[in-house]
């Protein structure tokens, strides 16, 4: 019975933990109107940064009909502590009326997790996140944001920043030598 009591409450910790470690974040762009024909990429976010477990997560899409709304990949694997990219394309079909159509994007994850003589996973855990497309009758209502890129550094601006942070060091020691 202590056996039972103790692996049930080990349980609901370790769950708790994984459960409070996923976000999904809204999808990009923010503003997404297309006229009737376009089609547009989006992505989102998948986060398991506080996560000490990789993540399971199946994808779905809903109420964007007649709008079609697909993702590159409907089953991710997010490594723990780290975030995932998703990416998906919205085509709007020549016959859908004009308006604002509102929908979601759900991960369904899993975490996996082991321990001594024990792996599975515990729990799933459901995230939703909203997603609107306008579908606008001329080119000057439509707003289309660009996906941004990913900004990377220079590897020679963390060189130089090194480089920067010994030289006022130095500088500071001699100042303080040369005061005395």
């Amino acid at each position: 019975m202590k056996i039972y009591i103790v692996f049930s409450l080990m349980t609901v910790l370790l769950t708790f933990s994984l459960v409070k470690s996923l976000a999904i974040t809204q999808p990009m762009p923010f503003k997404l109107s297309l006229l009737k024909g376009d089609s547009a990429r989006f992505v989102f976010q998948i986060q398991a940064i506080t996560s000490k477990n990789s993540q399971t997560c199946l994808l779905s899409v809903s109420g964007f009909e007649p709008l079609k709304v697909t993702l590159d990949e409907e089953k991710v694997t997010v490594n723990a502590g780290s975030i995932k990219k998703v990416y998906g394309t919205v085509y709007v079909p020549e016959d859908a009326q004009l308006g604002r159509y509102e929908g979601k994007i759900t991960a369904s994850c899993n975490p996996s997790i082991s321990m001594e003589g024990i792996s599975g996973s515990a729990i799933t855990t459901s995230m939703s996140t909203n997603f609107v497309i306008n579908v606008v009758e001329s080119i000057e209502e439509r707003e289309v944001t660009p996906i941004p890129e990913e900004k990377r550094r220079k590897p020679g601006s963390l060189l130089l920043s090194l480089i920067l942070v010994i030289i006022l060091i130095i500088g500071s020691i001699y100042y303080w030598k040369r005061r005395k």
